[in-house]
This record gives C-alpha cells, sequence and structure tokens, in this order.
C-alpha cells in the first residue's frame, strides 16, 4: 500500500545502542520493498516507551524499545544477550499489566521488565494473545503441525483446554473488560469474504456480526468495548462503525476516491486517527495521518507532506501524542528507500523524528537532505 516518493527530512534521530554507532540520521542498509504488514508500533501504559518493529526484504525483522523524551532506541536483544537463546525474538509486544515486555523466539515466550532488566521463561509456546488483565493465554496449537486450533490457559501455563474447533478464524483482540474477543471469520474474496465475529471465552461460541459482499478487515474494540470499529476492502475503503452486537453499522469517512485504512482509537475513545490516501495511481500517490471524532464528524489532516507517505498511527495511552511510520525515496534504484519512525503531539505540531533507516548513500550528514 505505501509507494515512494522524493524526500523531505523533518528531524534528528538518535543512534541504536549496539546496533550502529550514535550518528543523525541513523541508517541501515536496507535495500528493496517495504514489507508494511512487519510494522507493528506499541505504547507503554505509562506513555514513556515505544515498542516497534522494522524489516525490508534485505533487513532482518527487528524489535526495538524507543524513549520520545530521550531519543535513546535499544534493540530488544540488547537487553537479553546474556540468555541462552538461540534464535532472536520473533514477535514483541507489552506486557497489560506493568513495565514488561513479553517476546517469544519460536521456542518459547519470555517476559522482560524494564524496570529491573530481567527476563522470564513464562511458557512453551512461540505465541499467544494476552488477556487485558494478564491472566490468561490464547494461542494456536497442532498436532504434528496439523490441525492447528485455538487454545486458552492461564498465564502460569496450567489449565490448558482447547477454546474453539473452528480453524478458519483469525483472533484479532480482546475485550476490554469481559471475556469475549473479536475475531475475523475467514473466507475468501470471491465467494465467501472475510467477516468480522465475536467469539465467547467462556462457552466457545462464536457470533458473527457482519455479512456483506466484501471483506472486513482491521476490527478493533472502542476503549470502553461498545462499539467496533473497521475497514472494508471494497472499491472504496472506508472507516465503519458498529454496536459491539453489530448493530448500527455507520460509514464513518465516506470519501471518494480517498480511502482510509491503518486507524487507532484515543484510549477515551473520542477520537480516532487514521491513513487517507488518494488511489489515483503510483505517480500521484499521497497518503497523510487524519484525525476525526469518533462519529465521523471535524475530519482534518494532520500530517501535510506530499512528498512523504504517512501511515500507521497509534495513540499514547495518555492522549497527548501519536506515533506513526513515513517513508520515501532519494534518488533511483533499489537501495533509495527510507523510513522514519516519528512522533508528534495530538494536534499535529511538534513532530519530531525517533529513528531513520535507510541506505547507505544517506549516511553522510552533508548530504542529508540532497540539494
Amino acid at each position: 500500500l505505501f509507494f515512494l516518493g522524493s524526500l523531505i527530512w523533518t528531524g534528528c534521530a538518535a543512534g541504536i545502542v549496539g546496533d550502529l554507532p550514535d550518528r543523525c540520521p541513523v541508517t541501515l542498509n536496507t535495500y528493496g520493498h517495504w514489507r508494511g504488514g512487519n510494522v507493528i508500533t506499541q505504547w507503554s501504559s505509562d506513555a514513556e516507551n515505544i515498542l516497534f518493529s522494522f524489516a525490508s526484504l534485505n533487513h532482518p525483522f527487528r524489535w526495538y524499545i524507543a524513549s520520545p523524551e530521550t531519543g535513546i532506541i535499544t534493540p530488544l536483544e540488547a537487553y537479553i544477550r546474556h540468555l541462552q537463546v538461540d534464535n532472536q525474538p520473533q514477535w514483541a509486544r507489552w506486557l497489560p499489566t506493568d513495565s514488561a515486555v513479553i517476546f517469544g523466539d519460536g521456542e518459547a515466550t519470555y517476559s522482560l521488565n524494564l524496570l529491573t532488566d530481567e527476563v522470564a521463561r513464562l511458557v512453551e509456546i512461540e505465541n499467544g494473545l494476552w488477556s487485558p488483565d494478564g491472566q490468561q493465554i490464547v494461542f494456536l496449537k497442532g498436532q504434528n503441525g496439523r490441525e492447528w486450533r485455538w487454545h486458552i490457559m492461564s498465564a502460569d501455563g496450567t489449565g490448558e483446554r482447547l477454546l474453539t474447533d473452528r480453524s478458519d478464524i483469525l483472533i484479532e483482540g480482546w475485550h476490554p473488560s469481559e471475556p469475549k474477543i473479536l475475531l475475523i471469520l475467514s473466507g475468501n474474496r470471491e465467494n465467501h469474504p472475510d467477516n468480522i465475529g465475536i467469539l465467547d471465552v467462556n462457552g466457545g461460541h462464536i457470533t458473527q456480526l457482519t455479512d456483506t459482499e466484501y471483506c472486513e478487515f482491521q476490527p478493533r474494540w472502542s476503549p470502553d468495548g461498545r462499539q467496533i470499529a473497521f475497514t472494508t476492502w471494497d472499491k472504496n475503503r472506508d472507516i465503519y462503525v458498529m454496536d459491539a452486537d453489530g448493530d448500527n453499522i455507520v460509514n464513518l469517512t465516506n470519501t471518494t476516491p480517498q480511502h482510509e485504512i491503518d486507524f487507532s482509537w484515543s484510549r477515551d475513545g473520542r477520537q480516532i486517527a487514521y491513513t487517507r490516501y488518494h488511489a489515483t495511481g503510483i505517480r500521484e500517490f499521497s497518503q497523510e495521518i487524519y484525525v476525526m471524532n469518533a462519529d465521523g464528524s471535524e475530519q482534518r489532516p494532520l500530517t501535510d507532506t506530499p512528498n512523504e507517505h504517512e501511515f500507521g498511527p497509534v495513540w499514547s495511552p495518555d492522549g497527548k501524542q501519536i506515533a506513526f511510520w513515513s517513508t520515501g525515496q532519494f534518488g533511483e534504484g533499489p537501495g533509495s528507500h527510507w523510513w522514519t519512525l516519528n512522533v508528534m503531539n495530538a494536534d499535529g505540531s511538534n513532530r519530531r523524528v525517533l529513528v531513520t533507516f535507510g541506505p547507505t548513500a544517506l549516511e553522510s550528514d552533508d548530504s542529508y537532505p540532497p540539494p
């Protein structure tokens, strides 16, 4: 979804500890095209740190922890070099209940306490979705590599049970306060589109909420759990909202020929930040970060950089800041792509760059930005 244009430099990034020498901007040799599905940006509950990932075709999937206040960026593996772990972290996310990160190396799940730097081996599963209170884990489990099904157990690894026998679902997120999980009922786009459903954790019952000719994706609970926002994969991609029981579906954006995707609720549930772009061709492609009220009113841009392409807005827990990515291209050829992780105030002011990933051609401060 993300195409590249010319460069507009917007700030100075800190060095990555243990990865590259300190310099501004930080650059990595990242030849190849963007893999947007590998970008995950998460604020810690105290809004003091951001956990993020970056990957391109020729740059391995890496995880980092960034401090927007100090600009210090640290690879996740820098915290765990003392462990006897053969594999690098393949996934990571904040543990909901404290200042800790959970991550998996493909064989087990670990926790990292950022206050004490202690690392503990939690459970012998590759990946999982923690409940908001941190007490339960939903995870995929298969028999001899086949018949993968969703299971659930306590966070200490006890009480494992089959959650549902269906294999055609994708788990999206726990309800903020109730034993329910938002999911996608997977189909194919021609004959049986993806629809949104809810899984009852206690009984395993699945309720389908949508039934349209288009694929729905990116469903996300509102902070109070009373609504679900989502986008549709049709000729005009818009952001919709509906009640938690599937009633009262409303198109919030309803724009043509613009598309809206990649959104994030503010913590108080009053606003939604999202990506808007014009689908009029690669040359004219441009995308910006917008914000609107939760009822779709007062849609307004937070960024205005036609030669950059912003995406992936994520609100900080205190509602004061938004983290997002931008991408562009300097020169010609596969080695001229760059990407930056940015933070700005919720009104779009005070934008600053935390880190830049780009080609080695941009390493010299004298030629960055180019004339």
